[in-house]
């Protein structure tokens, strides 16, 4: 969903999303859109282990900092 898109949304009156990665670009579609309204919004997100069955946080964080450089 691009951040246009959320613009109805959010005007109707809905100020909290549901998100994970494995939603796609949600996060950041979501930071880029609070980045430019005024109005108060709630975003919660949660981090889903990948398929070869990594559970550490600490690679999860590696895996974030590599993602949001590029």
């Amino acid at each position: 969903m691009s951040k246009l898109r959320l613009r109805p949304l959010v005007d109707a009156g809905l100020d909290c999303f549901d998100m994970a990665d494995h939603y796609g670009d949600a996060e950041l579609v979501m930071g880029k859109f609070r980045a430019t309204s005024a109005r108060r919004m709630t975003a919660l997100t949660k981090w889903c282990p990948p398929e070869n069955g990594d559970k550490l946080l600490e690679q999860a964080k590696k895996q974030l900092i590599v993602h949001s450089s590029a």
